[in-house]
């Protein structure tokens, strides 16, 4: 389940999030965050 997760927010990170802009205002970015917390 961890590595499905962390596949997704890879998937996320490299195809959806550069077509979007930068939207979260955190640092480090809210999927970093999400991937580092797993």
């Amino acid at each position: 389940m961890k590595q499905l997760l962390l596949g997704l927010i890879k998937i996320y990170q490299l195809a959806i999030s550069p077509l979007i802009g930068n939207v979260c205002r955190f640092y480090p970015s809210c999927s970093n965050y999400a991937h580092d917390a797993l």
